[in-house]
């Protein structure tokens, strides 16, 4: 734990912390010990990922955003064997999202589907459609650089969960309810007092090798804020799919309608005019599409919107 006696600015906080972590951290396969590039594991891990998994957060969360940080392999693997739900981040977001499902791995394979090779063999892409039906998130846990006692991340790839965070704002799968754990090492903690932006998403839970901290609750932002996206990533796919669904921060709706209007069409070729309607409704969580030619379907989400498609009447055959 690092405590400072003035606060200071979080670059030098950032940097001082980093530097006193290099010798906690393990190498990256990929970037060696160049800890400006990714957010290393660290011995200790899985005693700090258990400190999340005893956490009545995690023991009633079946489906998880969890991010793609060595720190978090001890985390993954035993999500995997409890039958937990995972969705990460593609490397800078190039290749959108990914989803685990752990019924796909098989038993003694938990161990490498939480290595970053093994989620890119067992898991998938999916779309912000695909994410949107499923639903709201039960449970978001990352690593992070440094975490400051009020729950702050900062320093090397912060911004990245803050666009995430926005991203899944839009499209109605978290809110100020869905709870935010770390797992870093004691070394990455501070109790330096730094500002907080309106952008920047505080955790709830911090977890290290000796313990776990909680923080004071705080508004989340609802929207994205494009300031944040640079060029690198502006062009990623769940970006492009934000940007032309329409969802570009001032509407909400709740269903990207242009996907679910050409799957459904694809489902029923022989349904020439169909209508699409929406309506402000609640319904607790989503329901499945009914499929069958006699009735009209209404896809019901968590963001409190109703979608119905309604067939309408056909003409009688004109006789000869």
């Amino acid at each position: 734990m690092t405590i400072d006696t003035e606060p200071p600015c979080k670059e030098e906080s950032a940097a001082a912390i980093s530097a006193k972590m290099r010798q906690h951290a393990f190498p990256d396969s990929r970037f060696q010990h160049d800890i400006s590039k990714f957010i290393p594991g660290f011995d200790g891990s899985d005693v700090a990922a258990q400190g999340v998994i005893q956490e009545l957060a995690y023991r009633r969360a079946q489906y998880l955003f969890v991010t793609p940080d060595n720190a978090l392999i001890p985390f993954r693997q035993c999500a995997v064997r409890d039958g937990k739900t995972m969705v990460l981040p593609s490397y800078g977001l190039h290749r959108g999202f990914l989803l685990l499902d752990p019924k796909k791995v098989p038993r003694g394979h938990e161990k490498y589907a939480a290595w970053l090779d093994g989620v890119e063999h067992f898991g998938y892409s999916v779309t912000l459609g695909e994410l949107q039906r499923r639903g709201r998130f039960d449970l978001v846990v990352l690593g992070a650089s440094a975490v400051n006692a009020a729950g702050l991340r900062f320093g090397m790839g912060h911004r990245y969960l803050d666009i995430e965070w926005g991203i899944f704002a839009q499209i109605g799968v978290v809110d100020d309810d869905v709870p935010i754990a770390t797992i870093i090492h004691d070394t990455q903690y501070t109790t330096a007092k730094l500002p907080i932006e309106s952008s920047d998403i505080l955790v709830d839970i911090i977890a290290t090798p000796t313990g776990i901290w909680r923080t004071p609750s705080r508004p989340r932002p609802s929207t994205l804020n494009w300031a944040l996206v640079d060029s690198a990533i502006e062009d990623s796919p769940p970006l492009r799919e934000l940007r032309e669904s329409g969802l570009n921060g001032t509407q909400r709706p709740s269903v990207l309608l242009e996907g679910f209007q050409a799957k459904w069409k694809r489902a029923f070729p022989y349904d020439s005019n169909v209508e699409c309607s929406t309506g402000r409704c609640f319904w607790p969580k989503a329901t499945p599409v009914r499929r069958s030619r006699e009735s009209a379907a209404s896809i019901y989400t968590r963001a409190g919107h109703r979608i119905t498609w309604r067939r309408q009447p056909k003409k009688s055959p004109k006789h000869r």
